[in-house]
């Protein structure tokens, strides 16, 4: 009983350390972006993918609904739907710079009527990043309604395939002093008829090229 009470004062003094610390760091002056920002810096094209622009705003294909954003509260989000012949694939970038912004798309999904079944976790290759850690999973809904999503985060740290994860990194960025605090989701779900893994994750690797290369490495 002893110990456990030793442990406890110790573990106290650790988190009351840190929020000391944490309090007493001077806070980085970060660069909140807008909307239009990203906007104008997301991919027009992907490897001869083009996106279908709405009538509303052809910036992006369509718009999310206001609870997400209120739910959220993001800097942006930007969804666009790229097609090339009988190929197409939904995007969405949400960027933002507190962990509230980044929930798990599981949830999302199970409130919009899909069951998600199958998750994983596979490293996609890129040009510019790497392996990118990326989640997987199946969406089952109503017969005949079956899809695939695949979807990651990018951190001041490098690229994550959870929600755990980039929350775990933005806090940890506040306290290394990153002066990039920012974190972006890339969501990927086909809208062809062909529900096809090996495609899907090539166009992802090719997107968050094109992504790099579009905003000069802030997505």
């Amino acid at each position: 009983m002893e110990g456990l009470k030793n442990r406890l004062y110790v573990v106290g003094g650790i988190l009351f350390a840190f929020g000391v610390t944490m309090a007493a760091l001077p806070k980085p002056k970060y660069d909140p972006k807008t909307e239009k920002w990203l906007e104008q810096n997301a991919p027009q094209t992907v490897a001869g993918f083009a996106y279908q622009q709405s009538s509303d705003n052809p910036q992006q294909s369509y718009r999310m609904d206001q609870l997400t954003y209120d739910t959220l509260t993001p800097y942006g989000i930007v969804a666009r739907v790229f097609s090339k012949g009988s190929e197409a694939y939904d995007t969405v970038l949400i960027a933002g710079a507190n962990g509230k912004t980044f929930h798990n798309p599981k949830v999302c999904f199970t409130g919009s009527g899909f069951q998600v079944q199958d998750g994983h976790t596979v490293l996609v290759p890129t040009r510019t990043q790497g392996m990118v850690p990326m989640s997987v999973a199946r969406l089952n809904g109503k017969p005949g309604e079956e899809s695939i999503t695949a979807f990651c985060y990018r951190t001041p740290l490098g690229f994550r395939a959870s929600t755990v994860e980039i929350r775990r990194d933005l806090i940890l960025s506040k306290l290394l002093q990153k002066p990039d605090l920012h974190g972006v989701f890339y969501r990927f779900i086909p809208r062809s008829g062909v529900v096809n893994e090996k495609d899907l994750l090539k166009f992802a690797g090719e997107f968050i090229d094109a992504a790099h290369e579009s905003s000069k490495g802030y997505f």
